[in-house]
């Protein structure tokens, strides 16, 4: 049967949870699905052995950035899932996604998101405070689908057409802002991002990260969001803002060596609203 969605996991080290992941996905799906495990270089055996997938192994690290396109370009479906290798779907979930992604067309759709062993937490989209960058899951507003700023990388639905239209996931270092990145840039090209709040994915939380993410890499992808999207007045204080923290040169001197300049005029020529449409249609100010 051919699938209806492509369900993209980018891992590192999951251990026994990307083995829980797939059969929990197996366990709910209600429409037709593939699989497609990104092996982003690990080191713990999480994909080996593993039935039901097709599995890219990457030759060197990628990042999520880079492993999520790669299994984009490989995946079969015309919806792309985007999920992380731990996720315990709930019953339903899928199918409640790809109906909403149907509704909305041109966007991205992402389900309630809880944490594992607490389903009273609960988030249903995300915001963002600047000049910080800041990120933090929202209440409940609705029951239907309903429009949200940003929508956690952990589940997040596109049609194929609109992410290519998008050109995929722009290359944040290692991990880190890339899914609020590319939620903005979907608004901005026209599109929307919707929360499901009836279909549940309970991501399990680490306490400790498996990859590592040192400061001035985080810095760069602060940086490189800033310039990505903000002009003028707003990228000037958020500029200010990270300048006088540590990191900022190195970080500002790599993001200048990169293809910013060209990736940044590439989206202000296929943008129909800019960064200040955004911060009034979500109430975020920018201040230095």
């Amino acid at each position: 049967m051919t699938p209806e969605v492509s369900i993209i996991i980018p891992v590192h080290n999951e251990g026994v949870r990307l083995r829980e992941t797939v059969e929990a996905i197996a366990r709910t799906a209600d429409v037709p699905y593939e699989v497609v495990v990104v092996d982003d270089v690990s080191t713990d055996g999480c994909c080996d052995g593993l039935n039901g997938v097709r599995l890219l192994r990457m030759e060197k690290p990628a990042g999520v950035a880079g492993a999520r396109n790669a299994g984009a370009a490989l995946a079969q479906a015309p919806i792309l899932l985007f999920l992380d290798g731990h996720c315990y779907p709930e019953q339903g979930w899928l199918g409640a996604c790809v109906d909403a992604l149907h509704r909305l067309g041109r966007g991205i759709v992402g389900p309630c998101i809880s944490v594992l062993g607490d389903p009273t937490a609960r988030g249903y989209g995300m915001q963002m405070t600047l000049p910080g960058f800041g990120a933090s899951w929202m209440p409940k507003l609705m029951d239907a689908p309903y429009p949200v700023p940003f929508t956690g990388g952990c589940g997040m639905l596109f049609h194929r057409a609109f992410f290519e239209q998008l050109g995929g996931f722009d290359q944040m270092r290692t991990y880190g802002l890339e899914d609020l990145e590319i939620a903005m840039r979907a608004w901005l090209f026209g599109g929307q991002v919707h929360v499901v709040p009836y279909a549940t994915v309970a991501h399990y939380f680490r306490t400790k990260t498996t990859c590592e993410v040192p400061w001035p890499v985080y810095v760069y992808n602060v940086l490189r969001f800033a310039r990505l999207h903000f002009d003028g007045e707003q990228l000037e204080a958020l500029l200010a803002h990270w300048r006088r923290g540590p990191g900022f040169e190195e970080a500002w001197q790599a993001l200048e060596e990169s293809d910013i300049g060209k990736r940044a005029a590439a989206f202000r020529r296929l943008r129909i609203r800019d960064a200040q449409w955004f911060c009034d249609r979500f109430s975020l100010k920018v201040e230095g």
